[in-house]
């Protein structure tokens, strides 16, 4: 759906009889008015009524819901001496109580994870979260329940075909950021999540619905990074939960706690000056990709900044100094308080 088509000679017409009669004027200029906050608040209507349907079709965590026991294989695709595989397990019950389980073994990485709703007790190999990880959390969010995060504003529906698949299209926009969320026409639920920031794309597909009692739930969830499969996950068991005692739920030894946080705010940046490219890179038309990690503190700033990803060390220390001395942002919040967070930045080197 699109905004009404408006015919622009009532605009025109407007000023012509306003020597005849103000009031025409008037009309002209209430009915512009009316016919751009009707289209608006069909658009708000349509994509808050298409995110609920795909939230109660596919939302197993939903508070209330049946105890469950995923088991599932990581694949890491698009990485050095790919592709590698890992395991992720998840079991929870119906009064909130969490664990998880992701292990990859060729990585020497393993991570523990429970919670109880108020609090999240988290267990790692590395001190920081790998960027798969990163990805991992997003794919297993949007299958959740797909949100429009919060400042951006829906700017189009559209109806189209995606791999032979019928889809309705909720476009939405917030400063350069761009956001398409597909759901399959025929059953509503989320097939493809599109985001783009400048020339960067990240896509998350899922296929392969199968029913766990009354909910629909993907087998297979992809990430994609400009078309290319970086992460997913293959869903090879989900079951009803048989055992959810407290033992199963227990924190683990020297595990770190944190609040958990129903209505999360991720920090935003306000101000991001572009890295400058080296001159020796320059020089030898280096281009590619850097990722860091970083903490944004309740101040604004970026702290303990660490190269996750880089295509050379020279463009990973130019992102390094950029965000950690000219990078403001807006922190992150939790209940309306402000908190420390971590998250990736992710920058583009372009030589010509």
């Amino acid at each position: 759906m699109c905004y009404p088509s408006l015919d622009y000679s009532l605009l025109n017409m407007s000023f012509v009889l306003h020597s005849v009669h103000r009031g025409v004027l008037f009309s002209g200029a209430a009915l512009l008015a009316w016919a751009i906050a009707s289209g608006a608040a069909d658009l708000r209507s349509e994509s808050e009524a298409l995110l609920a349907r795909a939230r109660g079709l596919s939302d197993i965590r939903a508070p209330g819901g049946p105890a469950f026991h995923l088991r599932g294989v990581l694949r890491l695709v698009s990485v050095p001496n790919g592709p590698v595989e890992g395991t992720y397990e998840e079991i929870r019950d119906s009064s909130g109580h969490w664990r998880r389980v992701i292990e990859v073994p060729d990585f020497k990485y393993s991570l523990v994870e429970t919670g109880d709703g108020r609090r999240i007790w988290h267990l790692g190999t590395q001190p920081y979260p790998p960027y798969f990880e990163f990805r991992l959390r997003q794919l297993l969010s949007m299958s959740r329940g797909p949100q429009i995060p919060r400042g951006e504003g829906v700017t189009n529906i559209s109806r189209r075909t995606i791999q032979g698949r019928r889809v309705n299209c909720i476009l939405s926009k917030r400063k350069d950021i761009k956001r398409e969320m597909c759901f399959d026409a025929a059953t509503g639920v989320l097939a493809r999540e599109q985001e783009r920031v400048g020339d960067n794309k990240w896509t998350f597909e899922y296929s392969r619905y199968a029913a766990f009692g009354k909910k629909s739930f993907p087998r297979l969830a992809q990430q994609l990074e400009q078309n290319k499969v970086f992460v997913e996950l293959e869903v090879v068991e989900l079951t009803p939960a048989t055992e959810t005692g407290p033992h199963v739920f227990a924190p683990p030894a020297r595990a770190l706690e944190w609040p958990a946080c129903d209505d999360p705010t991720p920090p935003e940046a306000l101000e991001k000056p572009k890295p400058r490219m080296p001159s020796a890179a320059r020089r030898h038309h280096l281009r590619g990709k850097v990722v860091i990690y970083i903490v944004v503190g309740v101040d604004g700033r970026a702290y303990n900044a660490t190269p996750v990803q880089a295509d050379a060390l020279s463009l990973a220390k130019a992102t390094l100094d950029a965000v950690s001395l000219h990078w403001r942002f807006r922190p992150a919040m939790c209940n309306g308080e402000p908190r420390p967070a971590s998250m990736f930045v992710e920058t583009s080197f372009m030589s010509f």
